[in-house]
């Protein structure tokens, strides 16, 4: 019975896989997770050229998730550049400059966010730009995906 210590020993050094095993990711569902995080900074740090955020879940370019605002901070604090693409206009919209103009003032960075994004986790954005896509949606406009574009 004594020489089954030692073996016992050496079963409980056996580790279990790390998450960082796990392959990047080229489209990432949001979920306002640290798991979210984790896997931009995966994808971004791989040569894949775009990362693009889809959602699950309607939301409006108004409302975008703090998690996302330090990630887009990120890129602008990085000299990239975060443009908004509005959704094409339907035909027959009363108003299509206004609603052209009210989405295009729609991301705009505040400097406690860009100081927050200066965390290391964020680094690996700098080197990227972002793309926020609108869609209308049953006469809502909400945004389609984010697309992450590494800077030439």
């Amino acid at each position: 019975m004594a020489w089954a210590l030692p073996l016992w020993g050496l079963s409980a050094c056996q580790t279990l896989p790390e998450q960082a095993a796990q392959p990047p990711k080229p489209r990432i569902d949001f979920l306002d997770l640290q798991l979210f995080d984790t896997e931009m900074g995966r994808s971004m740090a791989a040569p894949l050229g775009t990362v693009e955020v889809a959602f699950l879940d309607r939301t409006s370019p108004n409302r975008i998730p703090q998690r996302l605002q330090l990630w887009m901070a990120a890129v602008e604090d990085g000299g990239g550049q975060v443009k908004v693409t509005p959704p094409p206009v339907p035909f027959g919209t009363r108003s299509p400059v206004m609603l052209i103009g009210a989405i295009a003032s729609l991301w705009s960075a505040s400097k406690a966010v860009s100081e927050m994004a200066q965390k290391a986790q964020y680094e690996r954005a700098r080197r990227y730009n972002a793309e926020v896509i609108l869609k209308l949606e049953q006469g809502e406009t909400v945004i389609d995906r984010i697309v992450f574009s590494q800077k030439p």
